[in-house]
């Protein structure tokens, strides 16, 4: 077997090459960590605004540590990794701040935004006001209403006694984007599900709707699926789909369809490659 000459490359030529990343607002790729603050400058040069308070490179190391930390994490594909990564980046958030989960699949890593990282991230769309949800007991009169571009609402006439509101009492739910309505022509918008609707959701997922937090805390759950629901409508309606739209409207879909469907658009989506 004949010997190949492997040429390394002199300290003037990294050098050259650090230089002309730091040019353009990147730096040198020496890890994971490096590629994926690149991607983010690159989504950040091309319009992707970043909250004020925000350091996605310190996020990325923090979150990417917590990965470091459970074998199942690290075991996943590293392209889906460094996806996972740039999407809860993208997103403004930190699981280390537990505003998202890393979620295995197989051997893929997904980002998903929790309870209030989907709610962080709503609120960050300019013109997004604020994003509440309840669920509806039968002693709670309300009125189903239509907006002014058909889209269902519904208006609380009278509360549920304190007494009824029970678990076993719920009927339903609903979850509203409160909009400033010079920037949406409207002043929210509004997503209603039926108990048999949010059931049908829950039995999508592995646990079918029994684990220990459906069981014991469903009305908390329940909020928490009508405003998915209503974080994926509203995102779909939307007419500017940047980057940032377009990675909410990802990880903002149907959590219990993202784990049952392993080749779905959020495990094929690549944005950097490691």
């Amino acid at each position: 077997m004949e010997e190949k000459d492997i040429k390394l490359e002199t300290k003037n030529e990294i050098a050259t090459k650090e230089n002309v990343a730091k040019e353009m607002g990147l730096m040198l790729p020496k890890n994971m960590a490096d590629q994926i603050t690149n991607t983010l400058t690159n989504y950040v040069s091309n319009g992707l605004v970043m909250p004020k308070d925000y350091n996605y490179q310190n996020a990325v190391i923090s979150s990417y540590l917590t990965i470091k930390q459970d074998p199942k994490l690290m075991n996943c594909d590293k392209n889906s990794i460094a996806n996972a990564l740039v999407d809860m980046a993208t997103l403004g958030l930190n699981v280390a701040k537990n505003q998202g989960y890393f979620i295995p699949y197989d051997n893929k890593l997904n980002f998903q935004p929790s309870y209030f990282g989907k709610i962080t991230s709503l609120k960050r769309i300019k013109g997004i006001i604020d994003v509440r949800a309840d669920v509806i007991y039968k002693g709670t009169e309300h009125e189903l209403l239509v907006d002014e571009f058909g889209n269902d609402d519904i208006k609380i006439t009278k509360a549920c006694p304190l007494e009824e509101r029970k678990l076993d009492n719920i009927i339903g739910a609903w979850a509203k984007i409160i909009l400033d309505e010079s920037v949406w022509g409207s002043k929210s918008y509004t997503t209603i599900m039926t108990l048999e609707q949010i059931h049908k959701s829950w039995n999508q997922g592995a646990t079918k709707g029994k684990s220990p937090a459906h069981v014991n805390f469903a009305d908390e759950m329940c909020k928490k699926t009508v405003i998915n629901r209503c974080c994926k409508n509203f995102v779909n309606s939307a007419k500017d789909q940047d980057i940032y739209i377009e990675t909410l409207n990802r990880t903002t879909s149907n959590e219990y369809e993202t784990m049952e469907e392993p080749n779905s658009k959020v495990l094929n989506t690549r944005v950097v490659d490691i």
